[in-house]
């Protein structure tokens, strides 16, 4: 996912792994602790900045090796992300593709969800990444679908 954006144009870095890591690895869980410390157990994974833009990205990226049409994802991790990071785009990645949402229009959905994973239909409540991240090619996702299809997911 960090290539396909840099190959892209965006410039692409992890979201302040080093300072993160170590709280994580003195912390090691977040139950029970104050809310920065919840927020820093469950922050995005990737920082990208559309220089052309000036916009700027949080993306959390997961991967699934189900059809698009049913992929489930944790509800808790989801909750903490609107509670945190509301504003982040949510990536998955399939063999068939690569899907974005930005996960504030997935909120209402969400809240109403309820056990342990919620399904997600990707094709009815995501996008093409494209739509999200403008400069992504078609040429691009061509590579990178090839790429994805071999894979080991999950």
């Amino acid at each position: 996912m960090r290539r396909l954006l840099s190959d892209s144009g965006y410039e692409v870095s992890d979201f302040e792994e080093n300072l993160i890591d170590r709280v994580q690895q003195v912390v090691r869980s977040p139950r029970e602790k104050s809310p920065i410390i919840r927020r820093l157990f469950c922050k995005p994974d990737i920082f990208a900045f559309d220089s052309e833009a000036r916009d700027a990205y949080l993306i959390e990226v997961k991967f699934r090796v189900r059809p698009p049409a049913q992929v489930g994802l944790r509800l808790a991790d989801l909750k903490n992300y609107l509670e945190f990071w509301h504003d982040c785009v949510l990536v998955v990645v399939v063999p068939a593709g690569f899907y974005a949402q930005r996960l504030s229009e997935l909120e209402s959905f969400i809240a109403r969800g309820n056990g342990r994973l919620l399904d997600f239909d990707l094709e009815q409540q995501f996008c093409p990444i494209e739509l999200i991240f403008p400069r992504i090619r078609a040429h691009a996702l061509i590579s990178y679908r090839q790429l994805i299809r071999g894979f080991p997911f999950e």
